[in-house]
This record gives C-alpha cells, structure tokens and sequence, in this order.
C-alpha cells in the first residue's frame, strides 16, 4: 500500500466532506454523464486582494499552473486518481464557463466549490471590488494521469487550456 501524506490526507477529506456538506446544491453525476454545476460567490474559501494569480486565463481566471505532479490513487465516483489544486476568479466579471471537451468525458472530469466531479462547471459573477480574487477548492478526478484539455468561456471569449496532471504535455 502507498503512503500518503497527511496534507494530502485531510485535503481530500475537506473535498469530500465540501462536496457533501450543507448546502452542496449538486449530486454527484457518475462518470462521463456530463454533469454541469454551478459554484455560487458564497461556495468561495476565501477572498484575497490581488489574488493568488499562477496562470491567468481571459484576464479573470486563474488556473493550475501548466505541470501539476501532485496526482494520488482515489477510488471514487468511478474515477481511479485526484488531483487537487485550487482556481481563483476575480470578482466584478461576467460568470465564467469551465468545460471538458466531449471526446474527453470519460477519462477526466472536474470540481471545484461544491459538487462535482462534473464535466462542466460554471461560475457565478461575484461582486466588485475587481482586486479581490474568489478561491476555489477543488480540482481533477481522472481515469489515468494524462494532459488534459479544458477549455475556459468568458464573455463571448473562449479559450483551450492544457493541464499536465501527472504527466507532462508534449
């Protein structure tokens, strides 16, 4: 059996008692349903000033950065690994729309805020001021490690972003 650090250990019981608390609004759809959730302004772990900004998406999303190592076994909901790791949108925009692409359904899915994992997730507009940045925890449940694709909607904006969860892109 493999070892996992507690820091690991508690994050992914914040995320599965987060996802089963009150006022988790979301079931869990089972894998590849194409589930859809709304996280609301209030779903939010916290709000910073100027945010915790990695790599930010259409000016408003802050996303994982491009290689995320941190990928554990997580037998759950049909999916046979996590990775968590948090987003940031800042406040005073338009709702955002995170989604993964049909053909990849089956092998990733989504979460972040309560609910999940779902293959779309879309996000509230929060109220100004536009300096504070809404956290959200969350991340990847996966069938295997892989460079996963998801593409992020702002007003209009559409985007394709990659994640190397476990694995490096090409």
């Amino acid at each position: 059996m493999r070892c996992v650090s507690r820091a690991v250990l508690l994050g992914l019981v914040c995320v599965t008692l987060l996802g089963a608390g009150a006022g988790g609004s979301a079931a869990r759809p089972a894998k590849g349903t194409g589930g859809i959730i709304t996280a609301s302004c209030r779903d939010a772990i916290g709000r910073e000033p100027n945010g915790v900004q990695r790599r930010v998406i259409l000016g408003v999303v802050s996303v994982p950065p491009r290689y995320v190592p941190q990928v554990v076994r997580y037998q759950h909901d049909g999916w046979a690994y996590w990775s968590k790791w948090g987003l940031s949108i800042q406040a005073g925009n338009r709702p955002v729309r995170i989604s993964v692409p049909k053909a990849w359904r089956k092998r990733v899915a989504i979460e972040w805020g309560l609910g999940g994992p779902v293959s779309e997730q879309r996000f509230e507009a929060c109220s100004p001021p536009p300096t504070y940045w809404n956290a959200f925890a969350g991340g990847f449940s996966l069938s295997a490690r892989a460079c996963v694709p998801l593409v992020i909607q702002v007003a209009g904006q559409s985007r394709t972003v990659r994640f190397g969860v476990g694995r490096r892109c090409r």
